[in-house]
């Protein structure tokens, strides 16, 4: 299923669910008076984090998961995500266990769902700690686990949901997320992190390793002076954070002629897409790659460490990447550049904030109605200036510049009758 029916679905079907079950809920949390005291006052014998979409809203919870492992370490942390993402989280020490619901189709949605809920009632859960925000269906298992202690977020202090947890923290969307995640953490009882916390990167063996560097070898098998990585593409939540593939193409065949190899990177999904940067290449495509759907979840963490450098809009990779020490710059748009990237001295963003931006997780229909002019107004030369530095081990500093207009249009407007 695409992301936008999954959301479609959380409305219809999780709004109906939500006013059923609310008068018995209320009334069974008045009959058990649990004890709701928080931190609580033994350590809990196991804690649910739950996060369903996004690879990179995972792993930037991964400071947070560390950090409740630290404080209960003989308790038993067990993540509750979508099936596919089962191998990445496999891969964290501190995650002792793994439930996981399979989106693939309706029918499975709502089977696999059942059976974690039987699963997670009949191992009684202490603490269920709900990572998802405007998600009916993330409060609905968070209810239905019948965990004694549910922790979850709101973004505002009358929700229709609160019936469903016993503590909500307010989500300050002006924070980077993962400081948000931690402040939930620390509601349960982990010590604050470190100023610097970043996400982590998985577990990955020798062998794992190196059976990749060897694929990488294979693929770039001429001479060149180091790979530099370029992904393109963005969820189908928000597809206006992508930069366009002709821009893309600039800066790919600039770094080609300088005798880099460049690798276009993508899921299996999105190696058509991505095919469409190197079709306008030309004879500038002899050491350009397309490498979309090349690599495991897992194997692209261990590709990432043999690069010199990464550019990329906002997506999964972003996130990847920060669990790695590798030059990266981030093409900002729709998102609020800060909310997840960790600019440093090898990292660095460009983004232009017109009056629409950002949007992303904020309104369902952009109000550019696709004409992403946010994204539009980064230009490739600049991108290579940015990369060539980043790339020299240069300290760069990010670009953030704000347009109260562009070319005297009128952004932001989110109904216009007259509109055709």
């Amino acid at each position: 299923m695409k992301n936008k029916h999954k959301l479609l679905i959380d409305r219809v079907f999780g709004q109906i669910l939500t006013l059923a079950l609310r008068i018995p809920a209320l009334i069974l949390e008045r009959f058990l008076r649990r004890n709701h005291v928080m931190p609580p006052n033994e350590p809990p014998k196991r804690i649910v984090v739950a996060k369903y979409l996004g690879i990179g809203s995972i792993l930037q919870a991964t400071p947070m998961l560390q950090g409740l492992k630290k404080k209960y370490p003989d308790s038993e942390l067990i993540f509750l995500s979508l099936k596919t993402n089962r191998g990445l989280l496999s891969h964290y020490e501190f995650v002792d266990d793994v439930l996981c619901v399979d989106d693939s189709s309706v029918w499975r949605v709502f089977a696999t769902s059942f059976r974690v809920v039987v699963q997670l009632i009949v191992r009684k859960i202490d603490l269920f700690i709900d990572l998802e925000v405007y998600s009916s269906y993330g409060s609905l298992m968070c209810l239905l686990s019948c965990s004694k202690n549910r922790l979850g977020f709101s973004i505002q202090d009358t929700d229709y949901k609160a019936f469903m947890y016993t503590h909500l923290l307010y989500l300050n969307t002006s924070f980077p997320m993962r400081y948000c995640y931690s402040q939930l953490g620390q509601l349960a009882g982990m010590e604050p992190p470190p100023v610097t916390v970043e996400p982590l990167c998985p577990s990955l063996s020798e062998t794992e390793i190196d059976a990749v560097r060897k694929r990488t070898q294979e693929i770039f098998s001429f001479e060149h002076q180091g790979i530099i990585v370029m992904n393109a593409n963005a969820s189908d939540l928000r597809y206006e954070r992508r930069w366009s593939r002709e821009s893309f193409a600039v800066v790919a065949r600039h770094f080609a002629q300088q005798g880099y190899a460049v690798a276009l990177v993508g899921s299996k999904a999105e190696r058509e897409y991505v095919q469409g940067i190197l079709d306008l290449l030309g004879s500038a495509a002899n050491n350009v790659r397309n490498v979309a759907g090349a690599f495991s979840l897992l194997e692209f963490f261990a590709f990432l460490q043999q690069c010199s450098l990464v550019v990329t809009n906002d997506s999964g990779v972003m996130n990847m990447a920060l669990t790695l020490r590798i030059p990266q710059l981030l093409l900002a748009g729709p998102v609020n550049p800060e909310q997840y990237f960790i600019p440093n001295e090898f990292r660095a963003y460009i983004y232009y904030q017109t009056y629409c931006s950002p949007c992303t997780h904020y309104v369902d229909e952009p109000p550019c109605a696709g004409d992403n002019v946010c994204m539009k107004q980064i230009q490739p030369e600049q991108v290579i200036d940015y990369s060539e530095r980043l790339l020299r081990g240069e300290s760069v500093k990010s670009k953030r510049s704000v347009s109260f207009s562009c070319n005297s249009e009128v952004l932001g407007v989110l109904k216009d009758r007259g509109r055709p």
